[in-house]
């Protein structure tokens, strides 16, 4: 697995806004979630799509790479089939 260094969450009122009302997460769940990372994969323009545990369950947890060690959280979500595979 590539190593991903991570020292900072990039967040905006949308994106708190949009991940609460779309998918019931919060900022802490991310936050929380983001410490036990399961895999991860590259996703559309380059993003890196985290599948993380939170609590029973897994989510995705999308980022988008903006300097060194920072990430803008573009959305987080239940994962879906396929990135439910690649943890096992």
């Amino acid at each position: 697995m590539t190593r991903i260094e991570l020292n900072r969450l990039i967040w905006e009122n949308w994106n708190v806004k949009h991940i609460l009302d779309r998918h019931s997460l919060s900022k802490k769940d991310i936050e929380k979630a983001i410490l036990d990372v399961r895999a991860h994969r590259y996703g559309y323009k380059g993003r890196v799509v985290l599948i993380c545990k939170l609590k029973k369950r897994l989510i995705s947890i999308i980022i988008d790479k903006k300097q060194t060690g920072q990430y803008y959280v573009v959305t987080a979500r239940p994962a879906d089939k396929k990135e439910r595979k690649l943890v096992k």
